[in-house]
């Protein structure tokens, strides 16, 4: 009966290893999606930010050559 308690210890102290690890995993992989969706809104950010530096320059000498 002790060997069998042992064997259940064991096991259930096997399967918290198991399940800290499968936790652990997926923390991990959403703190990756977390960054690689950051990553990507700042990389859109920066085109609209180019697009409107842009439409502003043209704004600009547009109104040069209205004076």
């Amino acid at each position: 009966s002790s060997d069998l308690n042992d064997d259940e210890h064991e096991i259930t102290r096997k399967a918290y290893e198991q399940k800290n690890k499968i936790i652990e995993n997926a923390n991990d992989m959403a703190r990756e999606i977390s960054n690689g969706t950051r990553a990507y809104a700042d990389n859109i950010l920066a085109g609209v930010q180019v697009t409107l530096e842009d439409a502003l320059k043209v704004i600009e000498n547009n109104r040069k050559e209205v004076k």
